[in-house]
């Protein structure tokens, strides 16, 4: 999560870890400042929304954000020997807190297959906290995430007559995998046609179907990779009280939820310390 806004100034960067049970119904989330790991999801809810007056929350998440995403990692080897998704969303905040999951750190790391790591990395200058993944049997896979410019808008494949039609589904090139969710039954996404643009119509609004990059970073010898990228695009489509695809996988859009409750919070926050100002005047 990148710097969030509290009454005693900005926080720095930190991670913050959504664990859904499907079997048993349960969201839990995990936080380096929390007072107890692994919380329900509405018990984060209200420890997010205590942190924008909270004097010590800068110097709690600053204490705590270095080692979470090792930890984390580690407890998930070691206690999870049955198959476990991780799905790590890419972007320039998740790349500073943790540089391995970059193409370029991703080219440098030892493997036992294209899918298959040999360890994980968390500090680039000791290699000494590096964990191996073949030490001990766990079923951690991982998957990487993101939809930021690298990413191309949408796919359109050619058909006899010349026009383009729209894709949707799971299309691989090369090393990674595309997911693009269909076109929801909104006009808006009528006037994404090959002629229709901002140039010959510019007051149209206009939609398109989100696409985003999956890619395997490491899953176990054996695996099938199309089997992992389409349980990452069917989390799409797990919000059950949502008919359409969501834009991300669910997990992403919970989080963003518990971002919101942080946000929200720090505006009442900050309105009562303004009208209290006022009146001391």
């Amino acid at each position: 999560m990148n710097y969030k806004k509290t009454i005693y100034g900005n926080t720095e960067r930190f991670p913050v870890f959504v664990k859904t049970d499907f079997e048993k119904g349960q969201i839990r989330v995990d936080c380096g400042f929390f007072t107890r790991p692994n919380l329900l999801y509405w018990e984060a809810c209200l420890e997010f929304q205590k942190m924008p007056g909270k004097k010590e929350a800068k110097d709690d998440i600053k204490k705590a954000m270095f080692s979470s995403i090792k930890s984390k990692m580690l407890e998930l080897i070691n206690t999870h020997k049955k198959p476990i998704l991780v799905l790590i969303k890419s972007d320039g905040t998740s790349r500073q807190i943790w540089k391995f999951v970059s193409d370029t750190e991703l080219s440098k790391v030892e493997r036992l297959n294209k899918y298959t790591l040999k360890r994980l990395c968390f500090d680039n200058l000791d290699s000494h906290n590096d964990v191996f993944l073949d030490r001990k049997e766990n079923g951690i896979r991982i998957i990487r995430v993101r939809n930021n410019e690298e990413v191309p808008d949408y796919l359109t494949e050619e058909k006899e007559d010349g026009n383009t039609k729209s894709l949707t589904g799971i299309y691989q090139y090369k090393d990674i995998f595309w997911s693009i969710a269909p076109a929801p039954n909104d006009k808006l996404f009528q006037n994404t046609r090959y002629a229709i643009s901002k140039v010959t119509h510019p007051t149209k609004e206009c939609k398109r179907p989100d696409m985003i990059e999956i890619y395997p970073i490491h899953l176990k010898e054996g695996d099938d990779p199309a089997d992992w990228v389409y349980l990452t695009h069917v989390l799409r489509k797990a919000a059950h009280q949502y008919r359409e695809t969501l834009r991300m996988p669910l997990h992403y859009i919970l989080l963003k939820s518990l971002k919101n409750t942080w946000d929200s919070k720090y505006l009442i926050f900050k309105s009562v310390l303004e009208r209290i100002r006022y009146l001391l005047k």
